[in-house]
């Protein structure tokens, strides 16, 4: 098994890691990253230091307040879709780790719809 390259940990959680498809693991936040480990394949493990994450983009449903998933991406363009229960714990406890700048909200369909709207009124 694999452990984690972290020191300290603050935060670990289940969760389903979206890439090709679904891998089911943990995601283990500390000192020095961000990691997913894969509970059945050793070899798929996910780690990214704090210094090489871009921004992290949450996606809401339908309701405002409720957060669906995440996205983890990073300064080589690569990004990670993630799951969990309670995705709320997990973004704070990665706010410690990151500036504000970098957590960032998705734009739901509506408010995407609303913007398209006005904008077609303004021509």
């Amino acid at each position: 098994m694999n452990e984690t390259k972290n020191t300290k940990i603050d935060l670990k959680v289940s969760a389903d890691l979206f890439v090709g498809s679904n891998q089911r693991g943990k995601i283990v936040i500390g000192d020095k990253g961000f990691e997913f480990i894969n509970n059945q394949k050793n070899r798929n493990f996910v780690f990214i230091p704090w210094n090489e994450i871009s921004h992290v983009v949450a996606s809401r449903g339908i309701r405002k307040g409720k957060i669906v998933r995440f996205s983890v991406q990073t300064n080589r363009n690569i990004g990670y879709v993630f799951t969990t229960k309670d995705p709320k714990k997990v973004l704070k406890a990665m706010r410690s780790y990151l500036d504000a700048k970098q957590l960032v909200y998705e734009k739901d369909m509506f408010d995407r719809l609303r913007h398209s709207f006005t904008d077609l009124l303004k021509k």
